[in-house]
């Protein structure tokens, strides 16, 4: 997504509802056919926001979200790291940290945790054009989706909006590419003073022409913090 379009209030939104087993938008957090509610662990690597920052937009959560779970929620922001030290998650020692708690969370809960890396710019020092890199990078989350994690990434688009920046080597390896864009004019809701963005699927796998896969307006209030979703319209239409 572009800068400032409500990145991370969408990732902890959908953090916390796989935290508690809740529904986000149009997902539902569910064990099978059955419908039967699952959560699972979550830790969530914040490149940019401090941690009183985040606990406060995670209280706002709590809120609107009843039964929401602390217990499965961990953060680690980068600004509060011990001595603050940071090692980027491209070099080595920064993937150790990340596989140890990783393993710690999946002792102490039973359950592999999904891993949210938010933002890629932030928590890696990788030159946005170096192929190798990426290489060296999403072979890192291949291996750690083969071990059972989940992982969410998040990553700046283009100055134009169209693709993601940086080599295109990470959008091979994901099974889901979700795009978070500002609505055109014609498509923009009135009446909405908190974020708003459209919000469609360049890539799925498995799932790209199905109907969970079309295109929609997301919207988020402010006071109530409640979350809608909207059919994409022209203002003709609408």
């Amino acid at each position: 997504s572009m800068p400032g379009i409500g990145k991370t209030w969408f990732g902890l939104e959908l953090a916390a509802s796989i935290a508690s087993g809740k529904t986000f938008l149009t997902w539902e957090c569910t064990k099978d056919l059955n419908k039967e509610p699952v959560s699972y662990p979550i830790l969530y690597v914040e490149g940019e926001m401090r941690a009183s920052s985040l606990r406060e937009r995670i209280v706002d959560i709590q809120s609107s979200m009843p039964g929401f779970s602390f217990e499965n929620f961990y953060i680690a922001p980068v600004a509060e790291q011990p001595n603050e030290t940071f090692e980027p998650l491209n070099e080595e020692r920064g993937r150790e940290n990340i596989e140890i708690r990783l393993k710690e969370i999946f002792e102490h809960t039973g359950k592999k945790p999904f891993l949210f890396l938010d933002n890629i710019s932030c928590l890696t020092n990788i030159q946005e054009k170096d192929g190798l890199e990426w290489i060296s990078f999403m072979s890192w989350l291949i291996k750690l989706r083969a071990r059972g994690y989940t992982v969410i990434f998040f990553h700046h688009s283009t100055k134009e909006g169209s693709t993601s920046s940086g080599s295109n080597m990470k959008e091979r390896s994901v099974d889901i590419e979700i795009k978070l864009e500002r609505p055109d004019k014609e498509e923009f809701l009135e009446g909405y003073s908190g974020a708003q963005f459209k919000v469609s699927f360049p890539k799925w796998r498995e799932f790209a022409n199905s109907k969970w896969s079309k295109p929609f307006i997301a919207t988020l209030d402010r006071n109530t913090h409640e979350w809608k979703t909207h059919e994409i319209l022209k203002k003709t239409k609408r």
